[in-house]
């Protein structure tokens, strides 16, 4: 079977237990070995980062200081190989077999060919914990955003606590085989697993970057103002970082 054309970014802080077990769901189901290229960058690196690096025999990056998840996610993308990146922090686990995930990565890839500007790869029914966006539940419509000022722009991610949103939304976000699409205004800007074209990102999240975790910030007022297509379909990856927020 041939590598899909994805490349991978994974974005490391102070997380090496924590990269640890997502880099060990990765190799349990040969997943990395099945994407054409695969590099780490480590902010403020450690001496037991780069052993997990090696120990898993990926190639890394590493930063003396902490230049930010928006400026780490830029230098990740710029090296990547393939026109297609798939970008991920350290505390993203795979929780779908090798089987599944390449069935829905050659998926994403297609709707990238097809005018979708971004697929989310967040898993639908297991998200993993936090999931910030749930405290709009049954309020999904009613809500106002401060950052970007604007009413429901976190309404994509009702797909993790709506059976059928695409008939509870009809009209904001359409069903699309095992997909749910609709535009960045419906659709914020997230730093969770997403694929993208190189291109794509460079040409309109450069001028975002910001220092520490200021990107989704940032891009929040001018995102969703744009007409970016945006599909998040059954997903792959949920969220588990046990430093942070435990086992």
């Amino acid at each position: 079977m041939s590598k899909l054309p994805i490349s991978i970014g994974i974005l490391s802080w102070k997380g090496h237990q924590t990269l640890l077990q997502t880099l060990t769901s990765y190799n349990n189901n040969n997943f990395l070995q099945n994407v054409n290229d695969v590099c780490i960058l480590f902010n403020e690196v450690s001496d037991e980062d780069k052993k997990v690096a090696e120990l898993f025999n990926i190639p890394y990056i590493s930063k003396k200081n902490n230049i930010g998840i928006g400026k780490g996610f830029l230098e990740l993308i710029k090296q990547c190989k393939t026109n297609n990146v798939l970008i991920l922090e350290n505390d993203w686990q795979l929780i779908e077999n090798l089987e599944t995930t390449i069935k829905r990565l050659q998926s994403g890839l297609n709707l990238l060919d097809n005018k979708i500007d971004v697929v989310r790869y967040r898993h639908r029914t297991n998200p993993g914990y936090p999931l910030f966006s749930s405290i709009h539940k049954d309020k999904e419509l009613d809500y106002y955003d401060d950052w970007s000022q604007l009413k429901s722009p976190h309404l994509l991610d009702a797909i993790h606590w709506t059976k059928n949103p695409e008939v509870k939304f009809k009209g904001l976000i359409e069903k699309n085989n095992e997909y749910f699409i609709t535009t960045s205004r419906y659709g914020n800007w997230t730093n969770n697993p997403c694929l993208y074209k190189k291109r794509f990102y460079i040409d309109n999240i450069k001028p975002f970057m910001g220092e520490g975790e200021d990107l989704e910030r940032k891009i929040a007022y001018w995102w969703p103002r744009q007409n970016f297509k945006i599909a998040h379909g059954e997903g792959l990856f949920t969220h588990k970082d046990i430093v942070k927020w435990g086992g």
